[in-house]
């Protein structure tokens, strides 16, 4: 059984613990409950009735709700978006608009991430539909999704752990969904991660993105891996991070890409080594994290090169 389920964490504000995977605070969902009412990260299709049960637990209505926040189409974040959506009458699915073409039609997308993954990881996400192109707002960076009782979010455009990232900044609280934009947080911990699982990663991108980050002074960070962090300067950490890693592997690459990947395991281990007790998170990460990371780092030097 979860040791966390739902809890309140900021006005009108909740975060939910998909138990995604199977893993405690692995994916948080974020519910902004306002006079409208936004879904940030549903989680994959698997993880479904437990983030329905858990909003009605709430205290809301599933059908009253009005928007469904895409951070970044990765399946832990977005899978079971299609599914959700078909018990939402009103609601309107928010993506960037690097993203938009892969939602609604997500087949090419899928094929490419089960050649990285494996069939065995895409059995776990569970199915993904595609979304009605009527029902997806495409945005860029500037707009604002305006849900009343002053949170305003305004997307903040975040490339680099994958195009289509973007960050949202609740004008009310001064608090930043950063979705995998700024790494793994374990938030008591302070310990920072900088997975790069995926085909588009771009470190120049991901620094660019995370320094900006920093300049809006966040008085509050929405971690969807996992959790509220109420320090800015966890950001530090983040840059540093992803820092480290990649030099980890550009220093190691001339010698061969198995050379790179064992440095990378390596340098990764100073960070991992800290959440050795983190249970099946850090087995996780072990076993399918780091491999998928190196290789996104190693694409991108090559891709450089």
């Amino acid at each position: 059984m979860a040791d966390f389920i739902s809890s309140k964490v900021a006005e009108d504000t909740y975060l939910i613990d998909t138990v995604s995977y199977g893993m405690p605070r692995f994916v948080g969902s974020y519910v902004i409950a306002a006079d409208k009412i936004a879904v940030v990260d549903c989680g994959p299709t698997t993880s479904l009735p437990h983030l329905k049960a858990e909003i009605k637990g709430l205290g809301f209505n599933i059908k009253d709700i009005d928007y469904l926040v895409i951070t970044h189409i990765h399946l832990d974040h977005f899978g079971g978006v299609g599914t959700l959506l078909q018990e939402l009458p009103k609601a309107q699915v928010i993506v960037h608009q690097r993203g938009a073409k892969h939602i609604i039609n997500p087949t090419p997308m899928l094929e490419r991430t089960r050649a990285m993954v494996g069939d065995a990881a895409m059995e776990r996400d569970g199915e993904v539909l595609p979304i009605p192109a009527a029902r997806v707002r495409a945005v860029q960076d500037g707009e604002t999704l305006d849900l009343g009782k002053g949170h305003r979010l305004k997307i903040i455009h975040t490339p680099g752990h994958s195009n289509a990232s973007m960050c949202l900044l609740d004008e009310k609280l001064h608090g930043l969904y950063v979705g995998d934009s700024a790494g793994v947080c374990f938030v008591n911990d302070d310990i920072i991660l900088s997975p790069a699982p995926s085909g588009d990663f771009d470190l120049e991108l991901s620094i660019a993105s995370i320094k900006r980050m920093q300049e809006l002074k966040p008085d509050l960070l929405f971690f969807a891996h996992f959790g509220v962090n109420p320090r800015a300067s966890i950001l530090k950490k983040s840059e540093s991070c992803i820092k480290a890693w990649a030099a980890a592997v550009e220093k190691a690459l001339p010698a061969g890409p198995e050379k790179a990947a064992e440095a990378f395991r390596q340098r990764a281990r100073i960070e991992l080594d800290a959440i050795s007790d983190k249970g099946p998170y850090y087995e996780y990460t072990v076993r399918e994290v780091l491999s998928l990371s190196s290789a996104g780092y190693i694409r991108y030097f090559n891709k450089k090169a």
